[in-house]
C-alpha cells in the first residue's frame, strides 16, 4: 500500500516537472527582443563567394559565440535551397553588429529575411507571400 502511495505521488508530481522543463526554453523571438541583433559585435567576418547556406551557417555560429545568451539562431527556408542558390556572398567585414551583417548577406543573396515566433524566414525578394 506505501509503495502504491508513493507511486502515485510521483504521477502526480510528473505533469509539473514536464511543464517547468518546457517553459524554460524562450523563443527565437523572446530572445532577440532580449538580446538584438544590433546589440551583437563581430570582430571579423570573411567570405569568399560563399552559398548562402554557408554564410548563414558562418554568421550563426558568430553569433553564438559573440552574444553573452549563447543566441542560437534558427532558418527555415521558403522556395529556395540554401545550398544550391544562385547568388553568393562576398563578406569581408571587421566590428559590425550582427544586424548589419546580416543585412549585407540578405542584400547579396537577394533574399528577405522575416522572423517568426521560432525561426527566420528566408526567402527570395520575388517569392510570393
Amino acid at each position: 500500500m506505501k509503495a502504491l502511495i508513493s507511486a502515485l505521488a510521483l504521477l502526480a508530481a510528473a505533469p509539473v516537472l514536464q511543464a517547468a522543463d518546457t517553459a524554460a526554453e524562450p523563443s527565437l523571438k523572446q530572445q532577440l527582443a532580449t538580446t538584438p541583433l544590433t546589440g551583437i559585435t563581430i570582430p571579423t567576418m570573411t567570405m569568399d563567394q560563399a552559398t548562402l547556406g554557408d554564410a548563414l551557417t558562418i554568421f550563426t555560429q558568430q553569433v553564438e559565440k559573440q552574444s553573452k545568451t549563447g543566441l542560437k539562431l534558427q532558418w527555415v527556408f521558403k522556395d529556395l535551397d540554401a545550398d544550391a542558390w544562385k547568388h553568393t556572398i562576398t563578406l569581408n567585414a571587421k566590428g559590425q553588429t550582427a544586424a548589419k551583417l546580416l543585412n549585407e548577406i540578405r542584400t547579396q543573396a537577394k533574399v528577405e529575411a522575416k522572423l517568426e515566433e521560432h525561426a527566420i524566414v528566408i526567402r527570395p525578394l520575388t517569392a510570393p507571400k
